[in-house]
């Protein structure tokens, strides 16, 4: 039986989606679905790879109708730095010249592209020169990420009108004979003053952007940060909202105690003078923050727990100087050492935190899962919450098998899940934090998670189950996702070669 063209057009959807060799598979059947298939085809995300035979394809492909093809496409990821290192090609300099200069054609007719990544970019647009022009002439980039910068990535910014919404910049593409990676974005910065969001890999404020200052930004994202300093973030970005900070964890790692506290009595003293009236929303590893030391008020913090001996100092230290309203944390129990699940243990100190999410991922299964669930009493004993969510995980792991064979371990934590009543374990958590309005629990053997509204009577609270659509339109009005641009990019995670 015969499919009516319009069933076939209505799949191509689900294709593009799916699997987007099969949508072009399809395609190729007769001309009339070549020809309607062209739009789901160039939906996602466009890659040039940096293989020639690839380029060229695509190039012949989009030429066939330039104007319209070009139209669809919105999203395109440049990666061509090893373009003229394949050895097939490499007395082939017109060839390829010719397929640069077909590509830039291609570009240049995106008219409705929005986001944009190259990487290599100063290698990339070294390679021709009508690229530059060519990503010049559109009107409406609104995410654009470099790997790399140099002259012609300046001058590409310079010569841009694009209506940037947010940037991504990493030097870990930078051709560095030393060897170091690290620059400073305010020197790209310059060229889109008003933009709002930035995220950075290989962060080094150098002496190139002093006096650079930024007012519009309101959201800095930084992977491998090394010196990590308050003082050019005060300066260049004033108006700062967001932060989120990942540093180069082996750098710090290689710090000695000394070392470390200088950084953050560093910091602290340059916040004397200058600070963040507040921050809406600070995210990182947890030595990390510690080091930056934000003295001002954080309205929702979010930072994991590792399993070291310094983590409960560190962590403590940072719940000081932040004073959040809403809190987000992780603890990871990696081994069966029991000492790590006293990280727990309520500070001397008011935290005035009233939205709490906690999560405790597990990869053993301890002698006694009470010992888990008395220190989280413990610890939500010190606050005054009028919301909770706590998630319970466990994941078992090879080095976790040596302390419990997988089967033991498995059936002690069936067993104490198996008799965990979920309503039961809600009104204990309550009862120990009595001003809860809400609670939610995430526990292995339930799908989904288990909202409930917690009523204050004469007898007690009372636990009122809430329905899935209920219990998450709750937990966004009570802990709101913080929405990024940056989150439209893939943040690739990148080692210098």
């Amino acid at each position: 039986m015969a499919i009516n063209y319009d069933i076939l057009v209505y799949i191509m959807t689900f294709l593009r989606i799916v699997k987007r060799g099969s949508l072009f598979a399809l395609m190729k059947t007769c001309r009339i679905l070549y020809t309607a298939g062209a739009p789901y085809l160039l939906a996602g995300q466009v890659n040039f790879d940096g293989k020639p035979d690839q380029m060229e394809s695509f190039n012949c492909f989009m030429h066939q109708n330039l104007a319209l093809r070009g139209s669809f496409i919105r999203r395109i990821h440049l990666n061509v730095p090893d373009l003229w290192e394949d050895n097939i090609y490499e007395d082939s300099y017109d060839y390829q010249t010719d397929i640069l200069q077909r590509s830039s054609e291609v570009l240049k007719h995106c008219s409705r592209l929005q986001h944009l990544e190259i990487l290599g970019s100063e290698d990339w647009l070294s390679m021709g020169r009508r690229l530059g022009p060519a990503l010049a002439s559109l009107v409406d980039v609104e995410y654009v990420m470099f790997g790399g910068k140099g002259d012609r990535t300046d001058g590409l910014l310079r010569i841009t009108n694009w209506p940037l919404k947010a940037m991504c910049i990493s030097f870990a593409y930078d051709d560095a004979s030393d060897g170091d990676y690290k620059g400073d974005p305010r020197t790209l910065l310059r060229h889109v003053y008003d933009l709002k969001e930035v995220h950075v890999e290989w962060l080094d404020f150098g002496p190139e952007g002093e006096g650079e200052t930024f007012p519009h930004l309101e959201t800095f994202s930084v992977e491998f940060w090394g010196d990590i300093g308050m003082r050019p973030l005060l300066e260049s970005f004033p108006k700062l909202r967001n932060l989120r900070i990942y540093a180069a964890v082996s750098e710090l790692q290689a710090m000695d105690e000394i070392r470390l506290v200088a950084i953050r009595h560093r910091n602290i003293q340059a916040q004397v003078s200058h600070r963040w009236s507040h921050l809406d929303y600070v995210e990182g590893e947890l030595v990390a923050v510690y080091l930056l030391a934000p003295q001002c008020h954080i309205a929702h913090l979010n930072i994991p727990l590792p399993s070291d001996d310094d983590a409960q100092r560190y962590w403590f230290a940072v719940i000081g100087d932040a004073r959040p309203i809403r809190l987000t944390f992780y603890v990871s129990f990696k081994n069966y050492q029991p000492i790590i699940l006293q990280k727990l243990t309520p500070p001397s100190f008011p935290i005035p935190t009233t939205h709490l999410d906690l999560t405790l991922s597990m990869s053993f299964s301890p002698a006694s899962m009470e010992d888990v669930e008395t220190n989280i009493l413990d610890f939500l004993g010190s606050l005054s919450l009028t919301f909770l969510q706590v998630t319970l995980e466990w994941t078992p792991t090879p080095d976790s098998m040596r302390y419990f064979p997988r089967d033991i371990a498995e059936d002690r934590f069936a067993e104490y899940f198996d008799k965990l009543e979920p309503a039961a374990f809600a009104s204990r958590l309550v009862r120990y934090t009595r001003t809860l309005q809400y609670i939610i629990l995430g526990l292995p053997r339930c799908k989904d998670l288990l909202y409930w509204r917690v009523e204050q009577g004469g007898s007690g609270p009372t636990l009122v189950p809430m329905s899935k659509a209920e219990g998450q339109l709750m937990r966004e009005r009570q802990m709101p996702k913080q929405k990024s641009e940056l989150d439209r990019f893939d943040i690739f995670d990148v080692q210098p070669n």
